[in-house]
């Protein structure tokens, strides 16, 4: 009995080395298959952040300025400003930022040549009527004294905005009529 007994020891002895070998493989399994997604995974992070963030590219950005701060400085600085009056709810605000104020040339155009001033008009509702913008989005250009030299409510795609910058920054709109600049450019 003492054999069997000891038989039956050395079973479970030898069951629990299986069973302790096998859990050590599948810890070393799963350090292997941690260490293969990981390897895996790693560079498809990289290269999905760089992609949002714009850092693979060049990230192209509007310098814009609170209404105030952005009068005082046009004022200051005698340039003409841009300003734009957008709502969180506007479809065609958002498409906007996206396909127009995104593009390098459109960014690069209005931060060298204008003020760029932004406006809530659901937050600041007392300005926007004094500028009577009630559609969105709304785009007025204002003199340095912050008079309003032309505006254009709505979506304006690239192409027809960088036209409408250089239109406003050359100030053809004192000497012809935008449809001539067009044809002259």
């Amino acid at each position: 009995m003492s054999i069997e007994k000891c038989n039956d020891l050395y079973l479970l002895t030898k069951m629990d080395g299986v069973a302790k070998s096998r859990q050590q493989k599948g810890i070393l399994f799963m350090k292997y298959s941690a260490k293969r997604i990981f390897l895996f995974a790693l560079p498809l992070l990289i290269i999905g952040f760089f992609s949002c963030t714009g850092v693979a590219g060049e990230q192209a950005t509007v310098k814009w300025y609170s209404y105030t701060d952005g009068i005082e400085k046009m004022q200051s600085g005698g340039k003409t400003g841009f300003l734009y009056f957008y709502t969180d709810w506007c479809t065609f605000c958002k498409k906007m930022d996206e396909e127009t104020f995104s593009m390098k040339n459109i960014s690069d155009y209005l931060n060298a040549n204008f003020i760029p001033i932004r406006v809530n008009a659901e937050e600041q509702r007392n300005l926007a009527r004094q500028y009577g913008a009630n559609q969105y989005p709304s785009n007025l250009f204002l003199s340095p004294d912050a008079e309003v030299i032309a505006g254009r409510p709505g979506f304006i795609p690239e192409e027809q905005m960088i036209g409408i910058l250089e239109y406003i920054h050359t100030e053809s709109f004192e000497t012809m009529t935008f449809g001539e600049f067009l044809e002259e450019r």
